[in-house]
């Protein structure tokens, strides 16, 4: 099997030309905990949050041509037979919440624990 690039130079160059992703962030901060030290204080701890913005990241998934018509904004029933009595339920789109998000107008709620 032939390696697919000849040298590392190549390889690093291919993975410039890769499409940007959202950059990653870091918000550092402090949390108190509900242990206490030998002085009676609460303990904290520095801790690390790494984020992207997601305004970002869904422009990027929109957009990335990947995944070009493999994405669906809209619900659908999908049957597993010609008469429509198994239903399949696979991906968000073919569950009932989604369904009635879109389609009944939120009447989701109004049928549920409220009737």
């Amino acid at each position: 099997m032939d390696p697919a690039f000849h040298n590392v130079r190549a390889l690093l160059k291919r993975i410039d030309a890769l499409p940007d992703r959202p950059n990653w962030t870091c918000t550092s901060f402090q949390v108190q905990g509900d242990v206490v030290d030998a002085n009676g204080t609460l303990k904290t701890e520095d801790v690390e949050l790494w984020h992207r913005n997601p305004v970002e990241c869904i422009k990027e998934l929109l957009g990335n041509p990947a995944f070009k018509g493999k994405q669906f904004y809209a619900p659908k029933r999908v049957y597993r037979n010609a008469d429509g009595t198994n239903r399949e339920y696979s991906e968000m789109w073919t569950g009932d919440w989604w369904w009635f998000m879109q389609v009944c107008d939120g009447q989701l709620f109004e049928m549920g624990t409220n009737s």
